[in-house]
C-alpha cells in the first residue's frame, strides 16, 4: 500500500524547481558508519577537496551509522527517511545528481534501494573491502574506487622483521568489513606464512583481549585486523584499540589495516581514506558533467608507504636500517643535530662549500677536451648553485630568529647601554649574514626578483658618479650610450649592484690606475653567437664594462664566478660578487660574456632579453615606511614548521597586544579552526611545509571561513606556483628574514584593510 502511495503521489505532484536551484548539482555522500570515526570523517574531508573547485555542486553527507549498530535492524528506518528526503516522489525531496557510497553497507543499501531512491542517479563507492566486478555486474551507471591492501607484503615484512616467529595471532572482529579484511588475509597467509601457526582472535570483550594478549610469550607476534566491534557489544575507536592491544601485548603488535603511529603499535601500512575521498568525488564529477554517459572507468588507490613508530621499535631493539625501503619513522627522538643544527650549520657551511668547488674543480681540470671541459664545469656550477641555494634558504630561518630576538632585546635593554649595545653588534652581523644569503640566493638563481619595465641607458646614466667615487680618481670612466638599445624587464636593483660589482672589480684590477668604459648596445644573436652567450637567439640589450687592469688567465676565468672564490686577500673580498652578478643575470633571462687575458684587461659583457622577450618573475614590495607600529586586539592563527621562527612571531605578535594562536603543521592548524567558536581575523602562514603547501591551507580554512585574510611569509622562490596560486601569494607576502616591526606592520596592513576606517 506504501509502495502504490508513492507512485500516486509521483504521478500527481509537479515539482516546482526555481531557476536558480536547476543550475545547482546535488552529490549525497552515503557512510556506512558514524560521524567521528576516523575513515569516514577522513572520506568526507577527501570528498571535499575534490568538490571544493566546484562551486555549483552542493554536497548532502548522511551517516547509516553500521559500525555501531551491525546488524542493520534500523535499514527499514533509514530507508523511509531517505526516501522523504531524496526519494523521486517526495514534495520537498533533493533531486540528486550522484551518490557516492562510503564502505560496504552504504553501497548494498543503495543498489538494493535504488529503484525506490536513485533511479538512474549515478553511484560512485569507496572503501569497499574486497571488491569483486561481480558485485556490481547488470548495474549501470556504477563506478568507483578500489583499495589495494597489500596483506601478503604486510605478512613478510612482520616474518622478516622477527625471523624467530612461531605464531601469528590475529586480532579482528566479526562485521562486515572484519569478515572481507579476514578473509584476505587468509588467503595470503596461504602464500607467505609457511611453517608459522595463524590463530584468531575475533571481537574479543575489552578485558577478554587484554587477558589473551597478556599471556602471549616468544616467538608470537600479534597481527591487528581492525577490532572495533568488541564481545560485550561495545563500540571502539581505531584509537582506542590500537592502544588496548599494543599496552595489553608484551610481543610486537603490528597494524594490517589502517595506521596511524603514536598508539603503541610497531607499525604497519594503511589506505589513505581522504584520496579515496577525492577520487570518488572525480569520478562523481564526470557523471555529473556528463549526465549521458553510461560507463566511467574504475580508479585504484595504492596504500601507503609503511609507518613504524619509533618508540615502540626500541621496545621490541629493532634499527631503522632494518625496516623496508621507502618506510616512515615516526616520533624520533631529538639527537645531537637537532638540538644544535644552527650551530653546526655555521660552523660546517662554509667548510663544505669549499670541499664541493675543490672536489669539482679536480674533476674539470682532469678533462682534456674545451668541450668537455665547458660541460663538467656546467654541471659543477649547477650542484654548487643548489646546495648554496639551499643553504641560503635554511640561513634565512636562522636569521630570521637571530635578527628578530634582537629587535626584541634591543627594546628591552634601551636602560643598559652596554648591554644594548652588544646586542646591536649582533644584529648588524646578522645583517651581514642575510646579504651573504642574499648573494648566495642570487648565484643559485633563487632570489626573489622584484623586476620591471626600464631604460638601460637611464639605470646606466643614474649611476655615473656612484661609479666615479666606487674606483677613485686614479681610474678615468667613460660612457658610450647607444640610442637603438631596447628597453629591458629586470630587476633595477639588482643591475645597479651588479654595475658597482663589476666596477669594484675593474678598481681592484687596476691598482696603478687605468680606464673603465660602461657601454650600452643592441645585439641581434643569431645562433652560433647565442651558443657561446648562453641564451636562446634574439634581440639583446648589451652592457659591457671593460678595465686596462692585470687580466685574467684561463685558471682564474675557469673558476670565475664561484661563490667564494676570489684572488684578493681574505680582508678585501668574499668571492660572492661576481657570483651575485652570473645568477642575477642568468635568473632574468640573460647570459654573461667575458674577454680577458694576463695583461690585457678584461670585458665583462650582460646581454639581457629585449623586454618582449623577458621572463616575468617578480614579487610585491613589503617595505613600509616609518618606524612605529600600530598593535591590536585582534586573534592572528600563525602556522609554521620552524619551532624557532614560530616562537619569534607568537612572541612578536604578543608584544604588539594580539591574542595569538600557533600551529607547527597544517593540519593542527585546520583543528585549531575547527575548534573555534569565531574564526581567527588573519592567518599568518609560512609558504611551503610538509604536508600542505600555505595556498592550500588557505583555501581549507576559507571553507570554513569564507573572506579569512592571509599573510604569507617564506624565504623560498616561488617559482615551483602556478599563475593563479602565485598571483595570490604575491597581493600580501613578506620575504624572510624579517624583523618584529616588519611583521607587526603588514599585519595591522591587512587587518586595516579588512576594515577599514570611514
Amino acid at each position: 500500500m506504501r509502495s502504490g502511495l508513492r507512485w500516486l503521489l509521483l504521478l500527481c505532484l509537479v515539482p516546482a524547481v526555481t531557476e536558480a536551484a536547476q543550475q545547482d548539482r546535488h552529490v549525497l555522500l552515503l557512510h556506512s558508519y558514524h560521524p567521528g570515526h576516523r575513515w569516514t570523517d577522513e572520506v568526507t574531508a577527501g570528498v571535499r577537496d575534490g568538490l571544493a573547485a566546484h562551486t555549483e555542486v552542493v554536497l548532502h553527507v548522511e551517516h547509516m551509522d553500521a559500525k555501531q549498530w551491525s546488524w542493520g535492524l534500523h535499514f527499514p528506518k533509514l530507508l523511509e527517511l531517505y526516501w522523504f528526503k531524496y526519494g523521486p516522489a517526495g514534495e520537498h525531496a533533493v533531486r540528486l545528481d550522484a551518490v557516492i557510497c562510503s564502505d560496504d553497507d552504504a553501497l548494498d543499501f543503495a543498489l538494493a534501494h535504488r529503484g525506490e531512491l536513485f533511479a538512474g542517479v549515478p553511484l560512485v563507492f569507496c572503501g569497499i573491502n574486497d571488491f569483486q566486478p561481480s558485485r556490481i555486474a547488470g548495474f549501470k551507471r556504477v563506478s568507483g574506487v578500489t583499495e589495494e591492501y597489500d596483506f601478503a607484503g604486510s605478512m613478510e615484512m612482520v616474518l622478516g622483521l622477527h625471523p624467530g616467529t612461531r605464531r601469528l595471532l590475529v586480532l579482528a572482529d566479526d562485521t562486515r568489513s572484519g569478515k572481507a579484511a579476514r578473509a584476505r588475509l587468509e588467503r595470503a597467509a596461504g602464500q607467505v606464512a609457511g611453517g608459522v601457526a595463524l590463530e584468531w582472535l575475533v571481537s574479543p570483550s575489552v578485558a577478554g583481549a587484554r587477558e589473551a594478549l597478556a599471556a602471549l610469550d616468544a616467538g608470537t607476534v600479534v597481527l591487528y585486523l581492525g577490532w572495533q566491534k568488541a564481545g560485550d557489544h561495545h563500540t571502539l575507536s581505531l584509537e582506542q584499540s590500537w592502544s588496548i592491544a599494543a599496552s595489553a601485548s608484551p610481543v610486537p603488535v603490528y597494524a594490517l589495516w589502517d595506521y596511524y603511529p603514536g598508539s603503541g603499535v610497531v607499525g604497519g601500512r594503511g589506505m589513505s581514506a581522504a584520496s579515496q575521498g577525492k577520487a570518488a568525488a572525480g569520478i562523481a564529477l564526470q557523471f555529473v558533467e556528463a549526465p549521458a554517459s553510461q560507463d566511467v572507468p574504475l580508479v585504484e588507490v595504492a596504500p601507503e608507504p609503511y609507518v613504524f613508530d619509533y618508540r615502540a621499535m626500541e621496545r621490541f631493539d629493532l634499527s631503522p636500517s632494518s625496516l623496508p625501503a621507502g618506510a616512515v619513522v615516526a616520533n624520533r627522538p631529538e639527537t645531537f643535530y637537532s638540538r644544535n643544527w644552527p650551530w653546526l650549520w655555521g660552523i660546517l657551511v662554509f667548510v663544505l662549500l669549499e670541499a664541493a668547488l675543490i672536489g669539482f674543480y679536480f674533476v674539470s681540470v682532469r678533462k682534456r677536451r674545451q668541450l668537455e671541459q665547458q660541460l663538467r664545469h656546467a654541471q659543477k656550477m649547477e650542484a654548487v648553485g643548489r646546495l648554496a641555494g639551499g643553504v641560503a634558504h635554511d640561513f634565512r630561518n636562522l636569521l630570521t630568529v637571530i635578527d628578530g630576538q634582537c629587535a626584541l632585546l634591543e627594546s628591552e635593554l634601551a636602560a643598559q647601554e652596554d648591554l644594548r649595545d652588544r646586542v646591536v653588534q649582533v644584529r648588524d652581523a646578522a645583517h651581514r649574514a642575510s646579504n651573504v644569503a642574499s648573494q648566495l640566493l642570487a648565484f643559485s638563481r633563487k632570489q626573489v626578483l622584484q623586476p620591471r619595465h626600464a631604460n638601460l641607458n637611464r639605470v646606466v646614466g643614474d649611476l655615473v658618479d656612484t661609479v666615479r667615487h666606487a674606483v677613485g680618481e686614479g681610474i678615468v670612466v667613460e660612457w658610450s650610450l647607444s640610442e637603438e638599445v631596447p628597453s629591458v624587464f629586470l630587476d633595477v636593483q639588482q643591475l645597479e649592484l651588479a654595475i658597482i660589482n663589476l666596477g669594484s672589480n675593474a678598481r681592484d684590477a687596476m691598482p696603478e690606475g687605468g680606464r673603465l668604459t660602461v657601454r650600452t648596445s643592441r645585439e641581434d644573436l643569431r645562433d652560433a653567437a647565442a651558443r657561446s652567450v648562453g641564451v636562446p637567439p634574439g634581440v639583446y640589450a648589451c652592457l659591457s664594462v671593460s678595465d686596462t687592469g692585470i687580466g685574467m688567465d684561463s685558471r682564474v676565468r675557469e673558476r670565475l664566478f664561484e661563490p667564494f672564490f676570489t684572488t684578493k686577500d681574505p680582508a678585501h673580498g668574499t668571492g660572492l660578487g661576481l657570483s651575485m652578478v652570473h645568477g642575477f643575470v642568468e635568473q632574468s633571462g640573460g647570459g654573461i660574456a667575458v674577454q680577458s687575458a694576463a695583461g690585457r684587461g678584461s670585458t665583462f659583457s650582460l646581454f639581457f632579453p629585449a623586454a618582449g622577450n623577458a621572463p616575468v618573475v617578480t614579487k610585491p614590495d613589503s617595505s613600509q615606511s616609518g618606524t612605529s607600529v600600530r598593535g591590536g586586539t585582534e586573534t592572528l592563527l600563525v602556522v609554521e614548521d620552524e619551532q624557532a621562527v614560530l616562537d619569534l612571531m607568537e612572541e612578536a605578535l604578543l608584544s604588539f597586544g594580539y591574542t595569538v594562536l600557533t600551529a607547527p603543521t597544517p593540519a593542527q592548524a585546520i583543528a585549531v579552526v575547527a575548534g573555534l567558536k569565531q574564526p581567527p581575523d588573519l592567518l599568518v602562514t609560512d609558504v611551503l611545509m610538509p604536508g600542505m603547501r600555505g595556498p592550500e591551507l588557505a583555501a581549507r580554512l576559507r571553507q570554513m571561513h569564507p573572506g579569512l585574510p592571509v599573510l604569507y611569509v617564506s624565504g623560498h622562490v616561488l617559482d615551483s606556483f602556478d599563475r593563479g596560486e602565485l598571483e595570490a601569494i604575491r597581493s600580501n607576502f613578506l620575504e624572510k628574514p624579517f624583523t618584529p616591526r616588519t611583521l607587526g606592520r603588514s599585519v595591522r596592513r591587512l587587518l586595516d584593510a579588512r576594515h577599514p576606517k570611514v
